[in-house]
């Protein structure tokens, strides 16, 4: 795996305490301000790196 989007082997083994521990810590933390750059328009380039993870064609859609 070169780049992960969401690290779920760690987080498929975390009990409901962990998580409830996870969500008590970044409740505490004060919140952050800053300018968050983006969306880009298609003909904007963009500032940061940007990954797109594209569906190989004819795999089905996932349902909303």
């Amino acid at each position: 795996m070169l780049a992960p989007v969401m690290p779920w082997r760690a987080l498929a083994a975390m009990t409901d305490q962990d998580a409830r521990a996870l969500v008590a810590y970044l409740r505490s933390l004060k919140p952050v301000r800053n300018k968050v750059p983006g969306p880009f328009g298609p003909s904007e380039k963009p500032t940061t790196f940007v990954m797109k993870i594209v569906p190989p064609e004819g795999a089905p859609m996932a349902k909303p």
